[in-house]
């Protein structure tokens, strides 16, 4: 009885403290040290920096995906996948210098043991340590995917498939090799077809 009560004290005040839902918090309880590994992220210096909801939707998503494709338990990270690390990873994203993709792939090779610099990672995967930014060139190449795929264009404008948004921006975000800003691409998409998201 009295570990239940424990436990739910701990979904409470992660539940409070950090503004997590209870789905996600229950997951980050439920291996005691994926909770400790998420509160030793939110307390280092980047951790301070991030939004609790994210941070507990990459543990509990991207961070035990990644374990598991490794086969390595939480409690046996490398160095290099410190929680002071993935904070810092989590505020690049969040501070909009990488996009997520970039972050995902930097986590496998984190969690694989690479202890180089992030910006060196994302560098040697991308050619780039940073998202493209560049909003006319972003708009260069929404307009190519535009013009590319007419007939969609025509279905998303009518509002038959608001869901084809995702195949523009993912049209984009190929052909950029995942450093375009999504969100930014997104805005620009619907900027050039007149509509909102």
């Amino acid at each position: 009885m009295l570990q239940c009560t424990t436990v739910l004290l701990q979904v409470m005040r992660l539940m409070d403290t950090y503004r997590i839902s209870k789905q996600v918090t229950t997951t980050l309880v439920s291996s005691p040290g994926l909770a400790n590994y998420f509160e030793d992220m939110m307390r280092s210096e980047a951790g301070k920096a991030i939004e609790g909801k994210r941070a507990a939707n990459w543990v509990v998503s991207e961070l035990t995906g990644a374990i598991r494709d490794a086969r390595v338990p939480i409690e046996r990270l490398p160095p290099s996948a410190s929680p002071s690390r993935m904070a810092e990873l989590l505020e690049k994203v969040q501070a909009g210098k990488i996009s997520f993709d970039m972050a995902k792939s930097a986590l496998s090779c984190i969690i694989g043991g690479d202890a180089r610099r992030l910006e060196d990672i994302v560098q040697e995967t991308f050619g780039s340590s940073e998202l493209l930014s560049d909003d006319e060139g972003l708009r260069v190449l929404c307009e190519g995917v535009l013009k590319e795929h007419s007939e969609e264009v025509a279905l998303y404008k009518s509002g038959k498939n608001k869901r084809l948004m995702s195949l523009f921006v993912g049209k984009v975000m190929k052909a950029t090799g995942g450093r375009a800003d999504a969100k930014k691409v997104s805005q620009l998409m619907a900027e050039l077809m007149g509509t909102t998201l």
